[in-house]
């Protein structure tokens, strides 16, 4: 079993300042030098969300998530016999 794993969608960034005032940059490409009002940025985070997700659970939050729930689901199918361990 293997093969490519193929993104689909599209990635968009914004900049959100500590005044809560928003920047779009639309499609994200890294600059080399970020700067903002003429000032280098010396700390940038990076987080990564679902356009279409209603919580406010990050990408890497909604994936540990998700692996917890997959691992219970395992066990539980192991113990009643529906999945031969």
């Amino acid at each position: 079993m293997g093969g490519n794993l193929q993104p689909t969608g599209s990635l968009s960034a914004k900049i959100i300042k500590r005044n809560g005032e928003i920047i779009n940059l639309g499609e994200l490409k890294k600059p080399k030098n970020t700067v903002i009002d003429n000032k280098p940025v010396t700390k940038v985070k990076y987080s990564y969300f679902f356009d279409d997700w209603s919580g406010n659970e990050d990408v890497s939050t909604l994936s540990k998530i998700c692996l917890k729930e997959l691992n219970y689901f395992i066990s539980d199918g192991i113990k009643k016999g529906f999945i031969k361990g």
